[in-house]
């Protein structure tokens, strides 16, 4: 799951890039070709705003992308840490039951001998 998140996360960074090369190929079209008035200016202004709109709603994804990232990442660290706590508690038990047997053994030795 956590790679599917940071793979969404990089995709809307692809998207991200390509909507600020389009806006700045709209910019350097206004500079280059003098179309700060007139109709041109209007489609002009228009594609600037469908970008900027494109933008920020491609902003809010991104932050809720990273979001999930950062939770899933933050889950994953935690069930990992578990998975050693486990590990450790089952040794520790194996090792207590070790020692157990031994004591065990080395008393019905030392009252079997007496």
């Amino acid at each position: 799951m956590h790679d599917v998140r940071r793979a969404q996360l990089n995709a809307l960074d692809r998207k991200q890039a390509e909507l600020n090369v389009d806006l700045k190929v709209v910019f350097e079209a206004l500079e280059a070709h003098g179309l700060a008035y007139g109709a041109q200016a209007g489609l002009a202004a228009r594609r600037i705003r469908v970008l900027r709109l494109k933008l920020d709603q491609l902003a809010r994804e991104q932050e809720s992308a990273r979001r999930g990232v950062l939770v899933q990442g933050t889950r994953a660290k935690l069930a990992e840490l578990a998975i050693e706590a486990a590990a450790l508690a089952y040794r520790r038990s194996s090792d207590r039951k070790e020692l157990a047997e031994i004591i065990e053994r080395a008393l019905a030795r030392g009252a079997s001998s007496t």
